[in-house]
């Protein structure tokens, strides 16, 4: 009855890895699927690689969301960080 029991819980672990790992396949074919404008993808690309162009990036989003919350008008809010 014992060895049942771990051959279930087993098999519930493994189960839940097989999904999971179909999750993580699907988010990143989600993520591939983004094209983005080559200019888009260099900034990307320099902020990955800069951190100073990231800081300074972040610091302006930052100040322009207090200079202008609203969404609509201020298009920098809908960005993620």
């Amino acid at each position: 009855m014992k060895m049942q029991k771990t051959l279930a819980r087993l098999l519930s672990v493994v189960t839940l890895c097989y999904f999971l790992s179909f999750s993580a396949l699907a988010q990143d074919n989600k993520s591939a699927q983004t094209n983005h404008e080559p200019i888009t993808q260099q900034l990307i690309t320099m902020v990955e690689h800069n951190s100073e162009i990231k800081r300074m990036l972040i610091n302006s989003i930052e100040i322009a969301e207090k200079i202008n919350p609203d969404k609509v008008t201020n298009p920098a809010q809908t960005l993620k960080l």
